[in-house]
């Protein structure tokens, strides 16, 4: 996940009446909060340590999840990846999780949205890639999810790719439809039908959304 360091306690302090509210909609998928943790990476390059913000899912049930796919599937992440699976409790100071070292601090908590919410602009995932070291060819791909305040969304994605003697592009228009957003869920109804759900975390002031531990920075 992204690296803001001490800025999360900034960006996610709320009021009281709206932890309230997003606590509610979260409960209703059996969350009680998102908080963070840190980790640290090391550098192969030069040994440096770096130091990261990872998310990890507190659950009503008393139990929590390291990593934010436990959001939208929390069984099937627990079979999937158990050894990420833990307990927490409350504090004074607010949440501690069980690891190896024994408890450890939440470091910052993320509210949810409540239920209901409807977001307005555009936002995009960008990914950048180079080819065979030398050749000089460039490729990026793409994607954006544009919510309006009616309740309707509009996916895109795209892609590039830039030589030395050719540049080509490619835009797509994907699927639309109806979304709802309720504490940390996108459901998204589409026109043919279909229903998905995602986990959609909201963060600095919803410049920025988590969708499915994805970043996607708003646009407009």
């Amino acid at each position: 996940m992204p690296n803001h360091g001490s800025g999360w306690t900034r960006w996610f302090r709320s009021e009281r009446r709206t932890q309230l509210a997003s606590r509610a909609a979260a409960a209703t998928h059996g969350v009680e909060i998102l908080g963070l943790y840190p980790i640290t990476r090391d550098d192969p390059c030069d040994g440096s340590v770096a130091y990261a913000w990872n998310p990890i899912v507190l659950f009503s049930s008393g139990e929590a999840a390291l990593g934010i796919t436990a959001l939208v599937d929390p069984a099937g992440d627990k079979r999937a990846n158990p050894r990420n699976w833990t307990k927490w409790r409350r504090t004074r100071a607010g949440y501690d999780y069980w690891s190896q070292d024994g408890w450890r601090p939440v470091s910052s908590t993320i509210d949810a949205a409540p239920a209901g919410f409807k977001l307005e602009g555009r936002y995009a995932h960008e990914k950048h890639s180079g080819h065979r070291e030398g050749s000089g060819v460039l490729s990026a791909r793409w994607r954006s999810v544009a919510f309006d305040r009616s309740g309707h969304f509009t996916i895109e994605s795209g892609g590039s790719s830039e030589g030395p003697r050719f540049t080509a592009a490619a835009r797509t228009t994907i699927i639309d439809g109806a979304y709802d957003i309720a504490g940390y869920r996108l459901t998204l109804r589409h026109h043919s039908g279909h229903v998905d759900t995602h986990s959609i975390v909201l963060i600095h002031d919803k410049k920025v959304i988590w969708l499915d531990g994805m970043e996607y920075i708003r646009q407009r």
